[in-house]
């Protein structure tokens, strides 16, 4: 009788955890829900993310304009002012792209920093979608795949932008500099 209890015991287990790895997956219903949910937050969030890179966009276009013609309004105050020689001229065509130049950096920053937020969004958007459609898949061996899978979309999207962020910094820096 002892040996037939942990045999009994044994089996009792296996079956316990087939059942309790494959019983995991959410119903089709449940899964479809969470999905629309996550799809939801994701065109939220890169609706609010292309807002953002357009107000971005509409203030460096702006600064730029307003750096442009300071810069030829200073240029001109020199050329028809009757003491400047050339040199004042020159100085002041300098300063003008020495303005410019700022402006074109920061705006290079703040528009690659709003473009690199919209990337974001839609990256962590569309992961937590495929988490969320992953949670359909019938085991969880399945559900693992999947979800790596997903991790890796969504690190190579990352890494992507953040490559892009990078690169805008470095050519804004020689704007600067």
């Amino acid at each position: 009788m002892n040996q037939k209890r942990p045999t009994l015991t044994a089996l009792s287990l296996a079956l316990t955890m087939a059942l309790g790895l494959s019983a995991c997956a959410e119903s089709p219903r449940e899964t479809a829900e969470d999905v629309a949910e996550a799809s939801r937050e994701r065109a939220e969030d890169v609706s609010e993310a292309r807002r953002d890179l357009s107000k971005a966009v509409a203030k460096s276009d702006e600064e730029m304009r307003k750096a442009a013609a300071e810069g030829t309004h200073d240029i001109t105050e020199a050329m028809i002012d009757p003491d400047s020689d050339g040199e004042e001229v020159a100085e002041a065509k300098a300063d003008a792209q020495e303005n410019l130049d700022e402006a074109s950096g920061d705006a290079l920053e703040r528009n690659a920093k709003a473009a690199y937020d919209l990337a974001m969004a839609k990256a962590e958007g569309n992961y937590e979608v495929a988490k969320e459609q992953c949670d359909a898949l019938d085991t969880l061996s399945q559900r693992n795949l999947c979800k790596d899978k997903a991790e890796t979309t969504y690190e190579s999207m990352k890494a992507r932008a953040e490559a892009e962020l990078e690169k805008a910094e470095q050519i804004a820096k020689n704007y600067k500099d």
